[in-house]
């Protein structure tokens, strides 16, 4: 496993001088965009760079030397080789892509009212989930993420449902309904609920940011980054199960769960051509 952090930043003379002193290829983006009149002009450096590297140091030595000059972002994640995701015995699967627009997500969730901002970001179901756009599945895709949801929870579409009823998986598959009366059925998307759900205590944190600590109603959500893993107690994880659900406390954003999976079944994804757009993250077990 490596950490690893993405860049696209000002094309600033210094950081490519270290760039290229350090060999690291590195892509160049220009473009512009007109709002309201205006022209905006954005000219950037397009870099990875692993986290514990000497290059890595001296960017952000000379991106604390630009001050506020220096405009742009940094994407940290995570990447592990094949034989670690392959000899993993369970990994958290997320999509690599968000299509699923349930734009009226205020219909199917609510808060415990906690009237300060922000202060809460913990979330329940109340009603159906809705969906007013019908997907449209690329090739070789069977899982989408939605806007709302971040890429923890998954969707997928009628194909894959039927794989995964067929192979014995023990998952529940909710549809979603036009927000419009009558609240029609959409066809070929459905949201994977997993069957067995961990328990609060299973999940150990201490190395995820607390993103809140509500006092109204007593729940944490924490922030599951790319550049995170989950970390769960073993006495909780039984390899017959197969799939797990977390508790809905992750983020960022809106609270949700995520989904586990043994090594069998990431295994039967691949061999089925199922695994496209999908993450595999291997889970820390304590």
């Amino acid at each position: 496993m490596k950490a690893v952090v993405r860049f696209c930043i000002d094309q600033i003379p210094s950081i490519e001088t270290i760039l290229k002193e350090a060999h690291i290829p590195y892509k160049t983006y220009n473009d512009s965009v007109q709002r309201d009149g205006r022209t905006s002009h954005y000219n950037w450096w397009i870099f990875t760079l692993e986290k514990n590297s000497p290059a890595y140091q001296a960017i952000q030595r000379e991106l604390e030397t630009q001050g506020g000059e220096a405009a742009g972002s940094q994407h940290a994640s995570l990447v592990f080789t094949k034989k670690e995701i392959e000899s993993a015995e369970w990994l958290h699967v997320r999509t690599t892509c968000m299509k699923v627009d349930t734009d009226v997500d205020q219909l199917s969730f609510a808060t415990c009212g906690n009237p300060i901002k922000r202060q809460c970001w913990a979330r329940h179901r109340i009603s159906p989930m809705y969906c007013d756009k019908r997907i449209k599945w690329g090739n070789r895709h069977f899982f989408y993420s939605a806007y709302y949801y971040g890429y923890t929870e998954l969707f997928c579409s009628e194909y894959a449902k039927e794989l995964l009823q067929k192979g014995g998986f023990p998952l529940a598959f909710e549809s979603l309904l036009r927000s419009k009366p009558p609240h029609e059925t959409l066809p070929d998307v459905y949201h994977i609920i997993p069957c067995n759900t961990l328990p609060v205590e299973a999940m150990l944190t201490d190395d995820l940011k607390v993103q809140s600590d509500c006092p109204v109603c007593g729940k944490k959500t924490y922030e599951l980054t790319e550049d995170a893993q989950l970390t769960v107690d073993r006495r909780y994880l039984n390899s017959d199960a197969l799939i797990y659900g977390t508790p809905n406390m992750f983020g960022p954003g809106w609270s949700a769960s995520a989904c586990i999976i043994s090594q069998a079944t990431r295994r039967f994804l691949v061999e089925n051509g199922m695994d496209r757009g999908l993450r595999f993250i291997p889970i820390r077990i304590k």
